[in-house]
């Protein structure tokens, strides 16, 4: 019986609030589309809400910079645009559309939320979540 029971905990789902947030980029958003974080926990999203975090310190925290082979998304310039909580997200809308056909860097920086005390990390929290969103190029047929 024992060595069931380890078993079942070995197997057993994090609770939502230690899985590791996910970064999409949704086309259907916008015209310039956006770039979402999901599946903060709402404690997380309200606190960044009542916290108010000026332009330095959205971009700490949610990094968005046209892919380079030769440098961290850090020491590349930052997409301008805006940043929100809505529809239970942390959503990005670049000032400008995102090129067709370009691979964008995104980074976010879980050490900048807003944090509660009282609570040990997940491990998601102790790490930057990186990816890579690629924009898809129109199709283009020749015209002669």
């Amino acid at each position: 019986m024992a060595g069931l029971v380890f078993l079942s905990a070995c197997h057993r789902r994090p609770p939502a609030a230690e899985a590791a947030p996910r970064i999409e980029l949704n086309l259907s958003r916008s015209e310039s589309g956006t770039v979402d974080v999901v599946g903060l926990p709402a404690d997380d999203l309200s606190r960044l809400e009542q916290h108010t975090p000026t332009r330095e310190e959205w971009t700490a925290l949610l990094r968005v910079a046209v892919a380079s082979q030769a440098a961290a998304v850090t020491d590349r310039p930052a997409v301008l645009g805006t940043y929100e909580i809505t529809d239970g997200a942390l959503r990005f809308t670049p000032q400008f559309p995102f090129d067709p056909g370009q691979r964008y860097d995104v980074m976010l920086d879980p050490s900048r939320l807003p944090t509660s005390n009282g609570r040990p990390p997940a491990p998601w929290r102790l790490r930057l979540l990186e990816t890579s969103i690629n924009v898809p190029a129109p199709e283009r047929h020749p015209t002669t």
